[in-house]
């Protein structure tokens, strides 16, 4: 909390700063207010629970975890630089104890040491509580013809913000042909989601993207 008299058209720029190393800061969030910008306090409320957040990493990467609206504007850190190894999905449970303007839109995201997204999770408010995500299992069998032998494939999901939420294959080897691959992963997105399935091969190259819309 601050108080300031500089004037009704002031701005000021709110930064949120991880001291990495010494004589060293590395900001991590910047937000531009005005009188305009803070909520009064009757236009907030209290959200109290837990859900869960997941997310799947190439390799081993330092994350910071969030909670923004859809301006990107920042009301909670749950943590920063916290490592996590590879893995091919990575479920955390998040509690939540913030305020936050009553009417908004508010997302879950996790960033890397260089503030590249890794993770995104629309939280959805109920009253004063976040709705509990229920587990879903995602079954699809992709389909692909290859003309020739193919190798280091990979097969990863990604959801509609472009973010990675599971692994299928990797560096793996098809032999050239029709073939079926059946899939099954878990998530917590809620249901009706979109999902893009992509299969790559050893250089990134697309060979195929399936779009399918989860049950």
């Amino acid at each position: 909390m601050f108080g300031q008299q500089i004037g009704e058209e002031a701005t000021f720029k709110v930064r949120l700063i991880n001291p990495a190393k010494e004589n060293e800061e590395r900001v991590l969030a910047e937000q531009e207010i005005n009188k305009n910008s803070i909520a009064h306090n009757e236009d907030m409320k209290l959200i109290e629970t837990e859900n869960k957040f997941v997310f799947v990493l190439d390799e081993p990467t330092k994350l910071n975890l969030a909670l923004y609206d859809d301006q990107n504007h920042l009301f909670k850190t749950y943590f920063t630089d916290k490592e996590y190894n590879k893995s091919a999905q990575t479920v955390i449970n998040i509690r939540h104890n913030a305020f936050i303007p009553k009417s908004g839109t508010y997302f879950l995201i996790a960033k890397d040491e260089n503030g590249k997204e890794v993770g995104r999770e629309r939280v959805y408010t109920d009253g004063y509580k976040i709705e509990r995500k229920e587990m879903l299992v995602q079954r699809h069998n992709f389909e692909v013809n290859l003309v020739d032998p193919v190798s280091g494939v990979s097969l990863d999901v990604y959801d509609q913000y472009g973010n990675k939420v599971a692994n299928i294959l990797e560096n793996s080897g098809l032999h050239h042909g029709y073939r079926t691959i059946p899939t099954v992963f878990k998530h917590y997105l809620g249901r009706g989601q979109t999902f893009y399935f992509r299969m790559t091969d050893r250089n990134g190259v697309l060979i195929k993207e399936e779009v399918i819309t989860g049950k």
